[in-house]
């Protein structure tokens, strides 16, 4: 069980930014070391080696006359702080736009071992909004010595286009003005990765058709190409769409999960359970619901009912995950999953506090490190693609 928690954990500790982003937009454009964020199917991130700053090549990031034009769209990249703790660190870059309607610029943000914000800028106070020549930018932020990851990146507010080139990053002395702003999650460049409250219904978003979009609004995904996952009318329950994640193929690789994360703040001290119906037709391996708390950095209690699992043929039957949040945790992770072949339903979801009665039903686990997967070792700055 303990691999599976780990695996899990990697899996979702980078949650989703919101419905419909954070996933690549365009095939073929992946960049080394970076990620793309942004409206599926309405933005677009490239190499133009056409456009360089002091013989280095760009990346251009271009939104769409389809998106709306409060938009945000751009490339990110996470990497350790180890290096920078205790340092103020200068992140430079260049960077020009035409046609926006809005504005552009780099960001950095440094984060604290549970991935909370503690230090910010996006240039929201020195905008780029029309520039045909290069803009030199600079962000300078201090790194807390118990700092978890840094992230960078370069972001397009509204519509219009992009380029940055030429990044690079390097501590500096005190004597250097930092140029943070308030840190506010909601202003974050990749934003709403904790939400304040659960929406627990099913629904297919706009990029629901998409293999590489988020097919459920309000949903995080991990998952591959040999499994689908949509809201599903015609299975409901009472009226109400089910969440469904099947395999495409007999053997799939992994697993597939849908999940959301929320703070653990006004659930600190509780008993929770996180129950839901569930169906599933010729499931290979198990399906269930899951729950993970997280604090510090570390996975403090997790349940999958890997010991409990749900396979087979089985029609609507209600299943149960119960943990206690301690006063350390920072966030909660709650989701549903199918491992192997086969197909799984659910719906009709609810997180509530219960007593002393109701047993815990996740066994005991020595904290463990969070893996980021996500997170480099070290900055990769150089633009080039995979």
């Amino acid at each position: 069980m303990i691999l599976l928690v780990v695996s899990i954990a990697a899996a979702v500790l980078f949650t989703s930014p919101g419905p419909g982003t954070c996933r690549p937009s365009w095939q073929g454009s992946h960049l080394k070391g970076w990620s793309n964020w942004g409206p599926i199917g309405k933005f677009g991130v490239g190499l133009d080696e056409g456009t360089r700053h002091d013989g280095r090549p760009s990346v251009r990031i271009t939104s769409t006359r389809n998106a709306k034009s409060d938009a945000v769209v751009g490339i990110y990249q996470q990497f350790d702080a180890t290096a920078y703790r205790g340092k103020r660190l200068q992140l430079t870059g260049y960077v020009k736009a035409s046609g926006a309607d809005s504005w552009s610029g780099l960001w950095m943000t440094v984060e604290d071992p549970d991935g909370a914000g503690v230090a910010f800028d996006n240039m929201e106070n020195r905008r780029i909004e029309q520039a045909e020549e290069w803009k030199e930018c600079l962000i300078v932020l201090d790194v807390p010595v118990d700092a978890g990851a840094v992230m960078i990146g370069c972001a397009l507010h509204g519509l219009g286009e992009a380029w940055v080139s030429d990044l690079s990053l390097k501590t500096v002395e005190k004597t250097v003005k930092t140029t943070g702003l308030p840190v506010d999650d909601r202003k974050y460049p990749v934003e709403g990765r904790y939400r304040e409250r659960l929406t627990l219904a099913f629904k297919n978003s706009d990029a629901a058709a998409s293999d590489n979009g988020m097919p459920l609004s309000g949903w995080g995904i991990h998952s591959n190409v040999d499994y689908s996952i949509r809201a599903d009318d015609a299975n409901g329950l009472e009226g109400a769409a089910s969440g469904c994640l099947a395999a495409k193929t007999e053997s799939p690789h992994g697993f597939s999960t849908i999940y959301q994360t929320v703070r653990a703040k006004d659930y600190r001290g509780k008993k929770l359970r996180f129950s839901g119906y569930a169906k599933t037709r010729d499931v290979k391996d198990w399906a269930g619901l899951w729950m993970r708390v997280d604090g510090g950095g570390q996975v403090l209690a997790f349940d999958n009912m890997e010991d409990r699992p749900i396979n087979g043929s089985s029609d609507w039957k209600q299943y149960a995950v119960v943990l206690e949040v301690p006063d350390n945790a920072f966030s909660l992770k709650i989701g549903c999953m199918l491992a192997g072949g086969g197909s799984s339903w659910f719906n009709k979801l609810k997180l509530e506090e219960v007593g002393d009665d109701v047993p815990v039903t996740g066994k005991p686990i020595k904290p463990m490190r969070l893996p980021r997967p996500q997170v480099l070792e070290k900055p990769a700055l150089e633009f080039e693609l995979l």
